[in-house]
């Protein structure tokens, strides 16, 4: 199985589209607060690509781990590496909003400290500090569940967090039969279908493991037919949130299959996709504060119509991807790079 090899230029070209779908989003929702009866593309709805995300996790934890030895070793391992790719950046921009969001954003009152310290730590309590972060508690919660399989041989993985997932998800559906993800304050916070989208991540990487691709025909039909769902399903379904593991999470698997097949079969990422792709962990956490002040701008200074509006959200969109970029270079990657010096002889002890 270890034969197989990726680059992941395929996974680039799907994180730079998925974190800019979110971005393009919030941007479009911005307009409420600059003229909200002039709005441009109010229709669209880019959080699918959240879903995507997941499905990359679920597929990443497998691929990277194909070869692990199972043991404690290999759950400390684990944790470290994911603990320092993740948590320093949520930490910094999770400050950063406890700080500046009540200032930029009408919101009932400041968030709390104890709000704060469930944000820090991953415990869901409706939208935590940074709102975004809330697809985290997630992301942490699948990495949990992983670590613990890897006290296990490789090839009883899969049918343990088949079960695990699975069975949560069916006795979460059985006590709250289509309930939103942000109504949860508690463990059934976890029970949440969208979980499944880490599964579906997780039987990409086993299929691919064992060299089941598709002909570039199929992954090209795949793909337009599911981008085209996201769409269609936005526009016609009132509550996507209730079916969102079924109208968004299987065409955001059919995606990540669809392309990693084609990079097996030699498609690489435009270098632009790539350099977005690398700073994709940066512009989902930074955009929401670029937004917020430019729109925050835009409603002091009186600007309104169409054209405003267009305007505004040309310049957000280059202000959030220039500031993503600076990000990635001087804040992501230089402190992954340092606690993953200061970590490596402990991660191996």
């Amino acid at each position: 199985m270890s034969r197989v090899k990726f680059k992941f230029s395929s996974i680039q070209i799907i994180r730079a589209t998925a974190a800019f779908a979110v971005a393009f989003f919030h941007i479009i929702l911005g307009q409420k607060e600059t003229d909200a009866a002039n709005t441009l593309f109010f229709d669209f709805n880019g959080a699918w690509g959240v879903d995507l995300f997941f499905v990359i996790s679920g597929f990443i934890m497998v691929y990277i781990n194909r070869d692990t030895v199972p043991g404690r070793r290999a759950v400390g391992g684990f944790f470290f590496r994911r603990a320092i790719r993740i948590v320093p950046l949520y930490w910094f921009y999770t400050f950063i909003a406890f700080i500046a969001f009540p200032l930029l954003a009408t919101f009932p009152s400041a968030p709390s400290l104890t709000a704060l310290v469930k944000s820090l730590f991953f415990i869901p309590d409706n939208f935590p500090v940074l709102v975004v972060g809330w697809t985290l508690n997630y992301e942490i919660y699948f990495y949990l569940i992983f670590a613990l399989t890897l006290f296990f041989p490789s090839r009883i993985r899969l049918f343990l967090l088949s079960l695990w997932l699975g069975g949560t998800c069916l006795a979460g559906f059985m006590s709250n039969p289509f309930e939103v993800y942000w109504s949860f304050n508690d463990l059934s916070f976890y029970s949440n279908p969208i979980v499944l989208e880490f599964l579906a991540g997780i039987y990409i990487g086993y299929f691919l493991l064992s060299e089941k691709y598709l002909p570039k025909w199929i992954c090209w039909l795949l793909i337009t037919v599911s981008v085209a769902s996201y769409f269609v399903s936005s526009a016609l379904v009132n509550d996507i949130e209730a079916y969102r593991a079924a109208l968004w999470g299987l065409p955001s698997a059919f995606i990540v299959y669809s392309f990693l097949c084609l990079e097996h079969r030699g498609l690489k990422a435009p270098r632009f996709l790539e350099q977005l792709g690398d700073s994709s962990y940066s512009l989902y956490l930074s955009h929401l504060f670029v937004v917020m002040i430019i729109a925050f701008i835009w409603r002091n200074l009186g600007f309104e119509g169409y054209v405003s509006n267009g305007i505004y959200i040309v310049v957000s969109v280059i202000a959030v991807l220039a500031i993503s970029e600076l990000s990635y270079r001087y804040i992501e990657k230089p402190s992954f790079l340092l606690l993953n010096q200061l970590i490596k002889p402990i991660s191996k002890s």
